[in-house]
């Protein structure tokens, strides 16, 4: 019910999930079925050969929003992909949902992006860490639910360091368990989340681990630490480029913080308000900056209001026109 039915063949080409960057696949392939009288999804999660019988069925001229994966070796895939597009159509958009050079090296230089995105319109929910001719950025996609997180009284209890998501490498979560361990001031930490972790002795005794299937049981967790605790989401991720895991914490209530000089802080920036998260040098640090955490809790609580689903969508659509 966002817009009148558009006359006009539309594809969208992409990976869809309940989780991560395909949860906004996931929402633009539910709607922009409403949006346009012949729209089609092409999955590119799937086998090749499945994406290649559906790419041969693309009609001339079609409208197309085409999400690329860029990193190797998906990234093969995604210039024979982007030449079987231009050979049909010109009306072409790109929506990103990880960095310009993730797991890419080629797309460093600005000849190859140019190459590749060819004057292209490019959608982003977060700026990136190399320039690209046309880049639109517009606010995240956020799916907001109804708030049983009650946070308002809990900032006189204990502070407690999180880390939210997945126990890897990638996500910082041994960085996590190191800063835990070699703090002088000992704080509770909670790691909630999924993952096998092949290493307990990564694990001290204030460190707790709760597991979490998805987002919902995340929630549940945070909610009852928050009855004991004034937790901070301690961000240490090495990959992410618009984490979705920051914007939920925001939602709850749970102050944002990083390390200074790491590839957390440099997410963040390109993310985020510098008001909405703080930056430390060390975990000892948190417990000198609470009223920062308050303020800054607040500052992310207001920029989350403000995104909403309906007007990411109206937004995609006015870029596509």
């Amino acid at each position: 019910d966002f817009e009148e039915m558009i006359d006009k063949n539309f594809y969208l080409i992409g990976g869809s999930k309940f989780f991560g960057s395909g949860k906004i696949i996931f929402f633009l392939k539910n709607n922009l079925n409403y949006s346009y009288e012949n729209f089609n999804f092409i999955e590119t999660q799937k086998s090749n050969i499945g994406i290649i019988k559906k790419l041969l069925k693309i009609k001339k001229n079609s409208k197309i929003l085409f999400q690329p994966s860029i990193s190797f070796p998906a990234f093969l895939r995604d210039i024979l992909i982007v030449l079987f597009i231009r050979y049909k159509t010109n009306d072409l958009t790109f929506i990103l949902c990880v960095d310009i050079c993730f797991k890419n090296p080629f797309l460093k230089f600005r000849i190859f992006r140019k190459i590749f995105f060819s004057n292209r319109k490019v959608i982003s929910i977060a700026s990136f860490s190399q320039r690209v001719e046309k880049q639109i950025s517009i606010k995240p996609f956020f799916e907001k639910r109804d708030l049983t997180i009650s946070t308002v009284n809990n900032t006189f209890l204990p502070l407690a360091a999180l880390h939210l998501g997945y126990f890897t490498r990638m996500k910082g979560w041994y960085k996590f368990c190191d800063l835990v361990k070699s703090s002088t001031e000992p704080i509770q930490a909670f790691s909630i989340g999924s993952a096998k972790i092949k290493n307990s002795n990564l694990i001290s005794r204030n460190h707790k681990i709760l597991y979490a299937s998805n987002t919902k049981n995340i929630e549940s967790s945070v909610e009852s630490i928050s009855k004991k605790f004034f937790p901070c989401l301690i961000f240490l991720s090495n990959e992410d480029f618009a984490p979705l895991i920051v914007l939920e914490a925001g939602y709850w209530g749970v102050p944002i913080v990083c390390i200074r000089k790491t590839k957390g802080e440099q997410i963040l920036s390109r993310f985020l308000p510098n008001n909405c998260f703080i930056v430390i040098d060390s975990l000892d640090q948190l417990f000198q900056v609470k009223e920062k955490l308050i303020i800054s809790r607040k500052k992310m609580f207001n920029f989350i209001e403000n995104f909403n689903e309906r007007t990411f969508y109206k937004r995609v659509l006015e870029i596509l026109d």
